[in-house]
């Protein structure tokens, strides 16, 4: 992947609230896509569901 587009990513994500960046590693370490699993382990996390909406857009 160009470095260009790792940046952009990287941006992004820096500008992103510290409970949604953990919520969408939670998702991203989650090997079978299933949300339930991901949600049990932002929960154990301390991610509250709320880190959704608190998320926004990515622009």
């Amino acid at each position: 992947m160009p470095v260009r587009i790792k940046e952009g990513f990287r941006r992004r994500l820096a500008a992103l609230p510290a409970e949604t960046r953990s919520l969408m590693l939670a998702a991203a370490a989650e090997p079978t896509g299933d949300p339930v699993l991901a949600w049990r382990a932002a929960e154990r996390l301390g991610v509250p569901a709320s880190a959704v909406e608190r998320g926004g857009r990515c622009r």
